[in-house]
């Protein structure tokens, strides 16, 4: 589901709809973002956290007497990527954020929070890779937060005015957030009428690296590498037993081999199909067997002088998988719309932002790839 931009339209549409995502940073961003709440009551528990937070956050000598402790995570990485000073300021916000006892107002601003991490941190701004920027201005936190929760609060206000009296009313019957596999769907067979998502990419480490710090913060997840399990696309090493149904992909598996390409590309590449493979089969099972349809929006891309066919591979694969082909539309992806890494180095096949004038585009266009379920998988 990504950040549930999916969900929101379909709320606005009137139609129920289930989000799932493995990535609890895009659980916390999806939840706030589908919960409407009446736009005069946030914005007074808003006021009121404001006017808590800048007495602790302003006042040196308040903070001495706070009614609530720092809720620092016990993770050393919080010392790589944070001041002291920005540490104790987040820290004093984070538990006056979970101070307030409304579940959805907290979601909204713990979500708010999140969102200033990278900012109120020593990250490159600009890179979506983590790496530190030694010249970089750290901000105030109180400063960034709150001017973020003015936006985030705006939104509310539109979202709330969209939508139709009985879904705000009673949204929790028009929209579900899980946190879950998409392997392994919380719902019946044949349950649902449209699939749509954006697919993870081969050996995009990026998803777990991008939302570190949220996971820091809240706690999930001390390391990168305990995020990256279970994520599809990560370099974890796996042994899945599932043998691919596209002979495109096959292909591409075997040219990382007969290339000699070190550094268990290929494994990763084929693990990477497997699940993907997978997935789709799950989607099968809970799609209707009356028109049930599946939207998959992914790009292509060359790594180390290889050419992975994503879309290509996942039209084969779930032509093999009794789905019938609907529609592929083809639409180049414009520079700054979505948060990909643009590059890679053609030697090392990593992603980089460099200036550097050898590199190679990674993600030019995609594919928005539309099946139809025509029987059991």
């Amino acid at each position: 589901m990504g950040c549930g931009t999916t969900l929101v339209e379909a709320m606005l549409l009137k139609r129920p709809s289930i989000g799932v995502d493995i990535n609890p940073s895009a659980y916390i961003a999806t939840k706030a973002k589908t919960t409407p709440i009446k736009p005069e009551y946030l914005q007074s528990k808003v006021d009121i956290l404001y006017k808590k937070a800048k007495s602790v956050l302003k006042d040196k000598e308040a903070v001495l007497h706070c009614p609530v402790k720092p809720k620092i995570p016990p993770f050393k990485r919080i010392d790589y990527w944070f001041t002291e000073k920005t540490k104790t300021d987040l820290g004093l916000l984070l538990a006056l954020i979970d101070d307030e006892f409304n579940e959805d107002v907290r979601s909204f601003l713990r979500c708010g929070f999140a969102h200033v991490l990278k900012n109120c941190s020593k990250w490159l701004m600009l890179s979506v890779k983590p790496t530190i920027d030694k010249k970089k201005e750290i901000p105030d936190v109180f400063d960034t937060f709150f001017a973020h929760t003015k936006r985030m609060v705006n939104k509310n206000e539109q979202f709330w005015n969209l939508l139709q009296p009985e879904v705000r009313e009673n949204y929790k019957s028009f929209v579900r957030v899980e946190l879950q596999d998409c392997r392994n769907l919380p719902l019946d067979d044949g349950e649902v009428k449209a699939i749509v998502t954006s697919s993870p990419y081969v050996t995009s480490y990026e998803y777990a690296d991008l939302h570190q710090l949220t996971a820091l913060w809240f706690e999930y997840a001390g390391t990168v590498d305990k995020l990256r399990k279970g994520f599809i696309g990560s370099a974890q090493p796996k042994d899945l037993k599932e043998e691919l149904k596209s002979e495109i992909a096959k292909s591409i598996v075997q040219e990382f081999e007969d290339k000699g390409i070190n550094g268990g590309v290929a494994k990763e590449v084929k693990t990477y199909f497997a699940e993907m493979q997978q997935a789709f089969r799950e989607f099968n099972r809970v799609l209707s067997p009356d028109g049930g349809t599946a939207c998959f929006v992914i790009g292509n891309t060359n790594l180390k002088g290889v050419d992975i066919l994503n879309a290509e591979v996942f039209l084969e694969t779930c032509l093999n998988l009794n789905y019938k082909l609907v529609k592929v539309v083809k639409r180049r992806i414009p520079r700054g719309g979505k948060i990909l890494p643009s590059t890679r180095d053609p030697t090392t096949g990593r992603f980089t932002a460099s200036d550097n004038n050898n590199l190679v585009e990674a993600y030019t266009v995609e594919y928005i790839v539309i099946v139809e379920k025509e029987g059991e998988c």
